[in-house]
């Protein structure tokens, strides 16, 4: 399975901001840099965020600029540097959420036996969550949403790596009530090819090849092709 001033400055933050304990930045260069931070390019994200760490190693701002090199890190498939700024970010505040849920994810992705305690212990503190009273409600229930489906499929990878397919299927039923990510759709497609659910494997694959991402469109369209 392809499975700011010397006066406090107050942050601006990232989409995962209402999972963040109150930051500040101690100076308007600092506030500044991380800033930069949050506004380049993709391409260059993940280099001003280590300059940032280099340059203000005891700022308070490290989490969220730690989360923003795990992702990058992921995003360009270096499980190794994304787990350790996970890890890093996790010493400093070992509840957040966000960072819980990738280092669940990338270890599921890349370990033959994971063990799921990440996303467990994610999904824990999900159920105790409470929106900032300067969020509305539907933007909050749609930011538990994205990351309960997220540690679901991870538990559903450890599932599967450890030969309980039915129970890997389940997580996978239960994500896409949450979430219907289209990478989602395809696992369970496949396992369901694997169970000879053949029809309902159809219907998420043709789901997933009107997708908007095209490699796992065209995944989805080949194995379409082979099931008929």
């Amino acid at each position: 399975m392809p499975l700011l001033c010397a006066a406090v400055l107050l942050l601006t933050l990232p989409a995962t901001a209402q999972f963040l304990p109150q930051l500040q930045a101690r100076t308007p260069a600092e506030f500044d840099a991380y800033l930069d931070v949050l506004e380049a390019a993709p391409a260059q994200q993940e280099a001003l965020a280590r300059s940032f760490l280099r340059q203000y190693a005891d700022s308070d701002l490290r989490l969220p600029v730690l989360e923003v090199i795990a992702k990058a890190s992921r995003n360009r498939g270096d499980a190794a540097a994304a787990r350790q700024a996970a890890i890093d970010g996790l010493q400093l505040a070992p509840e957040y959420i966000p960072l819980l849920t990738l280092l669940a994810a990338v270890d599921a992705n890349t370990t033959a036996r994971p063990d799921g305690r990440a996303a467990t212990e994610a999904l824990r503190l999900l159920d105790q969550a409470r929106a900032p009273r300067s969020m509305d409600a539907e933007t909050w229930r749609h930011a538990l949403a994205l990351l309960r489906a997220e540690n679901l499929v991870t538990l559903a990878i450890v599932a599967f790596k450890s030969g309980q397919l039915h129970e890997a299927v389940r997580r996978l039923e239960e994500s896409l009530r949450w979430e219907p990510a289209p990478a989602a759709q395809y696992r369970l497609a496949l396992l369901y090819l694997e169970r000879k659910r053949t029809a309902e494997a159809r219907t998420l694959l043709e789901k997933v090849a009107a997708s908007a991402d095209p490699a796992l469109a065209a995944r989805a369209r080949d194995v379409l092709t082979r099931t008929q």
